[in-house]
């Protein structure tokens, strides 16, 4: 017994859908720490670039326009500093993302950098390296 039926297709169904992965900006003076959180992010899909000069900041995220960026606020050498740049960068982009990462943050300077709006901090000290992917994962 023969069967027939019908099917509409949709060709766009077929045509396959970029992943809209968040591009990650890496800023943090210590390439072999830069490269570890690099490694994580890659093996997890995402995209990301680095940015090792605090002069340069601001023209690479015009130009890579990242959704987040992981900063070390010790690339400012004082916390004052690096809460001022946060802000600002915030303020032209609206739409960035900001998590800082560093070795031990002082719960003053961490307060100060908690105010400018960044979504998180990572303390290098209590972590692991994945910990930076399972934030970002949770932050889409």
């Amino acid at each position: 017994m023969a069967y027939l039926f019908k099917q509409q297709f949709n060709i766009a169904e077929f045509i396959p859908k970029p992943s809209k992965q968040p591009i990650i900006l890496i800023v943090e003076p210590d390439i072999y720490l830069a490269k570890l959180s690099e490694r994580y992010l890659l093996a997890a899909g995402y995209d990301v670039s680095h940015c090792r000069n605090v002069d340069a900041i601001d023209d690479a995220l015009h130009f890579i326009n990242p959704t987040v960026l992981l900063l070390n606020p010790e690339v400012y050498g004082h916390a004052g500093r690096a809460a001022e740049a946060i802000g600002r960068l915030m303020n032209g982009l609206p739409h960035l993302r900001v998590v800082t990462i560093s070795h031990e943050a002082v719960a003053e300077d961490l307060r100060r950098l908690m105010s400018t709006g960044i979504v998180s901090h990572i303390n290098r000290k209590f972590s692991r390296p994945d910990d930076v992917v399972t934030l970002i994962k949770a932050l889409n």
